[in-house]
């Protein structure tokens, strides 16, 4: 039982901080037309065992933001999926972000 409050804490200490988008379609396109950067599309997969889907989602939402990507990620037991927008000058750094994550984090 003890267990299951502290999950039940946990997840409300989550919720307190955003972690998911509240914009509307409408709102990114005129955030992005006032972007000085040209952006770039950046889709990607890769399969691989994923420990616990829900935690990295928020570490990377939370990751990613700070990078101004936008766009979809797909995350499951089995991989990650994405079709994401991000700021040119910032491509290596999301890379980078990537293959640390991916070497440190995803893999069973």
């Amino acid at each position: 039982m003890r267990i299951d409050f502290l999950r039940y804490t946990i997840f409300v200490m989550k919720v307190s901080r955003r972690q998911y988008n509240i914009y509307s379609r409408e709102d990114l396109v005129r955030k992005i037309s006032k972007e000085p950067d040209k952006r770039l599309t950046v889709s990607f997969y890769r399969y691989f065992c994923l420990r616990n889907p829900q935690v990295e989602r928020d570490k990377l939402y939370s990751d990613l933001d700070e990078l101004s990507v936008l766009g979809r990620i797909y995350l499951a037991s089995e991989g990650i999926n994405a079709q994401t927008s991000i700021p040119g000058r910032k491509l290596d750094r999301l890379i980078s972000y990537l293959n640390q994550r991916s070497n440190t984090c995803f893999i069973c």
